[in-house]
């Protein structure tokens, strides 16, 4: 993942110092940070930061040459990076929060199907539990019936 990430910010360099300074291009520099924040984890895409914010100043010196280094491009350089590692850092944590939201998840699912089973449990013990108690309603009622027909009989 590490070195697919470090290829992609290459990539992007290449274009970055073909085109020259166009801000637009050096946002593709977050494709490679964002992806490598998905799948390889807070770490790698926090080294895929430092390499993109690297590649960008390397992209401007070589198109600028040496003599174009002063402190505006240090300053955009802090910038970029800071940038780049704060949308590494929020995007794998966006990774890690999902992961834990689906885990929550199952666990929740797992809850349902379990109680779903107990209260099935319960409603037969229940249904069962009315089914004989109609039954003896209905054998007393017999009973009180005849009963009443014998009294009457005599």
């Amino acid at each position: 993942m590490l070195a697919a990430g470090l290829a992609m910010v290459t990539g992007i360099a290449v274009v970055d110092y073909l085109t020259g300074s166009e801000v637009s291009v050096s946002l593709l520099y977050l494709i490679a940070i964002c992806w490598c924040a998905w799948y390889a984890g807070r770490g790698a895409s926090v080294l895929i930061a430092g390499a993109s914010a690297a590649a960008w100043l390397g992209a401007v010196l070589l198109e600028r040459g040496l003599t174009g280094l002063d402190w505006v491009l240090a300053w955009n350089t802090l910038m970029m990076g800071s940038i780049f590692v704060i949308v590494a850092v929020l995007v794998a944590t966006l990774k890690t929060t999902q992961a834990n939201l689906e885990a929550a998840h199952a666990d929740l699912e797992a809850t349902v199907v379990e109680r779903t089973a107990e209260l099935h449990g319960t409603v037969t013990a229940l249904e069962a539990e009315i089914a004989q108690r109609m039954k003896q309603s209905r054998t007393n009622a017999l009973l009180v019936q005849a009963a009443a027909d014998d009294t009457n009989f005599v």
